[in-house]
């Protein structure tokens, strides 16, 4: 699995630098992927927040320590860092190298950048190459790739949400581009047809970003199916509808859209909750859900959730990383420690051994059975059976 992933990762590496390399020879930048040598690190971010420099945006989004770690990659040009980040809609950003005056310098998302001869070359999707100068100014549109640049796909499955509920047409529609798995496509929206051919759910995921538009972005490997499924995520005996939202990054994990079937109203009603759950793996003899999913080399932890007046919630938690494991569970309505393990900061043989002890104790948990393929790392087809119980 961890070879399928890198080789999928480097793929990825390989498209977005040849891609760039043959449009405009931008060969001169440091563009360095944070997956590869890690995001900026939060002192810098740190120096940026507190340099005062009279230049930094006021409304710049609040970098916290929970989403700091998320600069998709940068570019260092003539003492200035690039970058964009995701927590803000992948807005581009610059700063000193000392990390200070750090200022936003476009609305436009930077999936991918590049940085020459004072200009910043960037894509939203990949359809269109567009450059604004070094202070964030002067937005051109470089090249129109989007002739023949996506494909319209539809996916169709027929099914019924109980045995007493007649047969309704499930249709979700997207656009694909490229042909390579590693490439992204775009799931664009879902329509539920009762018996009668009437609509009763339509979902709209398109947005805008610049004069293109896009939706939720989505690996060419799931496609085909978008990750459409009709199944019963809340087990009270009625299916309902879920479709991917997110499958990209460097660590491939799935959220989903999901909504519950009411059966006092006879409709579809939007479950937040459930896109909250990464990976989610369905345990209907349970009636819980498992989640985990690529986060840093530290965690192989995981969460069960249940679904509780009306919501999914997280009933056990088990944390890991380099300091330690902390499990956690909802009792009497709070969360609450239930095991701690600190490994000693200053034995690092002996904190390897304790780890190793943990991940053993834990895979043979009756609860956590942490080596059962229902916890998978990562999207794809292969998570299908844990979506149809």
């Amino acid at each position: 699995m961890v070879r399928q992933y890198m080789v999928t990762f480097m793929r990825k590496i390989a498209f977005i630098f040849i891609v760039t390399a043959m449009a405009l020879n931008l060969c001169s930048s440091k563009f360095i992927m944070e997956e590869t040598f890690g995001a900026l690190e939060m002192s810098d971010i740190d120096n940026a927040e507190n340099s005062g420099s009279e230049s930094v945006i006021s409304d710049t989004p609040e970098i916290t320590p929970e989403n700091a770690n998320q600069c998709v990659s940068f570019a260092v040009d003539n003492g200035k860092i690039y970058f964009p980040i995701k927590y803000d809609n992948v807005t581009l950003y610059r700063m000193n190298t000392d990390g200070s005056d750090r200022r936003a310098l476009s609305d436009d998302r930077a999936e991918s950048f590049s940085v020459w001869d004072e200009r910043i070359y960037f894509t939203i999707t990949g359809a269109n190459i567009y450059s604004i100068d070094t202070d964030g100014g002067s937005r051109q549109m470089q090249s129109d790739l989007s002739t023949n640049a996506y494909t319209d796909v539809t996916y169709e499955v027929k099914g019924r949400l109980h045995k007493d509920i007649p047969e309704y047409r499930f249709i979700a529609s997207g656009m694909k581009h490229g042909s390579e798995d590693y490439e992204i496509g775009y799931v664009m929206g879902l329509k539920v047809y009762d018996d009668k051919g009437e609509i009763i759910l339509s979902a709209d995921f398109s947005e805008t970003n610049g004069d293109e538009t896009t939706g939720y972005p989505v690996f060419n490997e799931m496609m085909d199916t978008m990750g459409l499924h009709i199944v019963d995520v809340n087990f009270d005996g009625y299916k309902d509808v879920i479709i991917l939202n997110t499958f990209c990054g460097a660590h491939a994990n799935t959220w989903y859209d999901c909504w519950l079937w009411d059966p006092d109203t006879s409709s579809f009603e939007a479950c937040k909750s459930f896109s909250q759950i990464c990976n989610p793996s369905l345990d209907p003899d349970n009636k819980c859900i498992y989640s985990t999913g690529g986060s840093g080399a530290s965690f192989w932890g995981g969460s069960i959730y249940k679904f509780l007046n009306g919501e999914f919630v997280m009933a056990n938690d088990l944390y890991t990383d380099w300091t330690g494991v902390k499990e956690t569970a909802l009792i009497d309505g709070k969360t609450t420690v239930v095991r701690e393990v600190i490994y000693p900061a200053d034995d690092p043989e002996k904190a390897a051994e304790m780890e190793d002890a943990e991940m053993k104790y834990y895979q043979d948990s009756d609860l956590w059975q942490l080596n059962n393929p229902r916890w998978y790392w990562h999207g794809g087809h292969h998570a299908d059976k844990w979506l149809e119980r």
